[in-house]
């Protein structure tokens, strides 16, 4: 697909950006413009993905300006950028195609036909010589699925089907062999030639065969730009400067030997020659426009910007910024969207988009049996245990055992599911919504809907099993409980979900919430009947403690009332005095520490669920760290 676009070029105008006291890029220029390809050279540590990630708009510059024909590089204009990140990230259960289709049907207008979007794809696909892994998963540490080379060109595939002007890459063949990253780095330039493409690509140590590619070289080091300019001008430039680089010389090792240089005498008369080769255009708003003439040093002369070119690319940037005003145009499809347009689809699109990835993320899961074998396992012991055991005085510790497991197995898993899985998810969400694939709201919204589906499947099979082979009673009594434990397993998803986005490290995440969920384990009304005066309110503050109130209330009510005398005196203190009354439901209730009416637990279980659920998504808004 070729740009939509004819004339652009992207400036960098003596950026900087500082951590603290320390730079990590000093005063870098350099111009490229599209059919072009620019690579940015330079020892680990230099400052290559952060100045990527400042022309993407992932960090800010402290000084200097990137534009784009004259224009500031906002986030309007960088609606037709794309970015490839130096680490591959998908959903790993999904197929090279279903990954595709997501990419498409959530990030390519509504008005693209089916047909179309399957056209492109085909496209991408066999450009990228990606045919024989269609349908094969994205894999995982645990899953085996496509190779570190494929796994690259389908991060450039997503990227390329939304039809970006400008693409990004950040060393896209680190870690690949020789062949691999010739097949990249030919897509890439088929992309910059034949589609007109503006492309600037980090690397580190490129082959000759690679090297040869690039048109436009900047040479970083310690940050400082050292050299900025055509490719074929940066061996005479050292060579004035005393470097020679032998015959058959990988010319990229020449320059990065150069680069890594341990003399800082040396090193600073390499940054005092620095050179840039650096056209700008001007301001849109400047009064001069159609006068602007500018005259730029360069090593072999002048280089004349005329009033003609100069009107070419001021035009070329009011089309493309009123192509922007449209959602389908701004994807560079005809047609018209009855979208917002700062998004390529509606939300239902991307809800349905990011739920049917959700739901396949969780099938593949669910099919691998882990959890399905857990639940089996869990089951048949306590059926074992707890079979026929009836809802009476006698029995009534036992039922309060079983319904107590059963609430604490359903915190628990429910948070540790989410915690344990989405780390691996994070960096997907935070590359997607960082370049505008869909709205925040959808994604949460399709994330419920995948909680909802995924491990409530087997909660409600363990409770049916354990109330039918328990003998806990009828109808009356199953629907109610069984609904309220559901609310809970709800609502413990979202403590997952909260932790493991206030927690970047998944350890931490990991330490608060076994802190807190052993602590009310323990306080959450079962295991201990005399607390200190102190600590009762403690109880109050455990998510186990409702659903178990509410449950074992159900259950009690269908006890039938029994004599003092055919009970432990002791443990009612109302019989110790006159053997001749009668233990009730509200006797039992009052032993296990439960008070409160089922209305008034259930409002509050509605309530906290709410509030935690509202929480997570409070966090993933504002924790700027996590998602943009």
């Amino acid at each position: 697909m070729h740009a939509n676009t004819k004339h652009m070029r992207l400036v960098v105008d003596h950026v900087t950006f500082k951590v603290k006291d320390k730079n990590i890029l000093n005063d870098v220029s350099f111009s490229v413009k599209n059919g072009e390809i620019l690579a940015v050279l330079g020892p680990t540590g230099s400052g290559k993905t952060t100045l990527l990630n400042i022309i993407s708009g992932r960090q800010k510059p402290s000084c200097g300006a990137i534009t784009v024909n004259g224009q500031t590089f906002d986030k309007r204009l960088r609606r037709r950028l794309a970015v490839v990140q130096q680490q591959d990230v998908f959903f790993s259960q999904l197929t090279l195609m279903e990954t595709l289709q997501f990419t498409a049907n959530i990030r390519m207008p509504e008005s693209v036909s089916a047909s179309q979007k399957t056209e492109a794809i085909n496209k991408l696909v066999q450009s990228l010589r990606l045919n024989k892994c269609l349908n094969t998963v994205i894999g995982d540490i645990f899953v085996k699925g496509l190779s570190g080379g494929e796994k690259k060109r389908a991060s450039i595939a997503c990227e390329l089907l939304t039809n970006p002007d400008i693409l990004l890459l950040d060393e896209p063949t680190s870690g690949l062999d020789s062949s691999t990253a010739h097949d990249i780095m030919n897509c890439i330039q088929e992309n910059a030639k034949t589609h007109n493409k503006l492309i600037v690509t980090s690397i580190h140590q490129p082959a000759s065969k690679l090297y040869h590619m690039f048109d436009q070289l900047v040479l970083l080091s310690d940050g400082y730009c050292v050299y900025s300019g055509n490719v074929k001008s940066v061996l005479p430039h050292y060579e004035e400067l005393g470097y020679n680089c032998e015959q058959g010389y990988n010319p990229a090792d020449f320059l990065l030997d150069i680069l890594s240089t341990e003399d800082e005498a040396e090193m600073q008369r390499i940054r005092s020659n620095a050179y840039r080769d650096t056209m700008k255009v001007p301001d849109n708003n400047s009064e001069v426009t159609h006068e602007y003439k500018r005259k730029q040093k360069t090593r072999n002369g002048e280089f004349n910007m005329s009033e003609s070119d100069t009107d070419s690319l001021l035009e070329d940037t009011r089309v493309m910024l009123d192509k922007e005003c449209k959602a389908d145009e701004m994807q560079g499809y005809g047609g018209l969207s009855n979208c917002d347009d700062r998004w390529a689809t509606c939300w239902m699109t991307q809800y349905k988009a990011l739920a049917w990835r959700s739901l396949k993320q969780s099938i593949g899961v669910l099919k691998q049996g882990y959890t399905l074998t857990q639940a089996i396992i869990v089951s048949v012991l306590c059926s074992l245990l707890y079979f026929q055991v009836g809802v009476s005085l006698k029995t009534s510790r036992d039922v309060f055992g079983l319904i107590f497991f059963y609430v604490g197995y359903w915190t628990f898993i429910p948070a540790m599911t989410v915690i344990s899985s989405y780390p691996a998810e994070r960096p997907v969400i935070t590359k997607e919504r960082t370049s505008g694939a869909y709205r925040l709201t959808a994604y949460y919204c399709a994330r419920i809907t995948s909680d909802l589906t995924d491990l409530f499947i087997h909660a409600v099979i363990m409770f049916t099993l354990f109330f039918w082979v328990g003998d806990l009673g009828g109808p009356a009594e199953f629907f109610p409980a069984l609904i309220v434990n559901l609310i809970q397993t709800f609502a413990c998803f979202g403590v997952g979900h909260l932790l493991s986005v206030l927690c970047k490290d998944i350890r931490m995440a990991i330490t608060t919430l076994f802190s807190y969920l052993i602590s009310m384990y323990l306080l959450g009304g079962f295991f201990s009947q005399h607390v200190p005066a102190w600590m009762e309110w403690i109880k109050y503050a455990s998510l186990f403690y409702y659903p178990y109130a509410f449950t074992i209330s159900l259950m009690v009510s269908n006890i039938e009332d029994t004599p003092c005398n055919q009970t432990k005196t002791e443990d009612f203190p109302r019989c110790i005095d006159n053997t001749t009354l009668y233990v009730t439901s509200d006797d039992i209730l009052q032993q296990a520490n439960v008070f409160l009416p089922p209305y008034v637990i259930v409002l509050i279980i509605l309530a906290y669920t709410v509030l935690i659920r509202l929480a997570a998504y409070c966090a993933l808004r504002f924790k700027k760290e996590t998602l943009v």
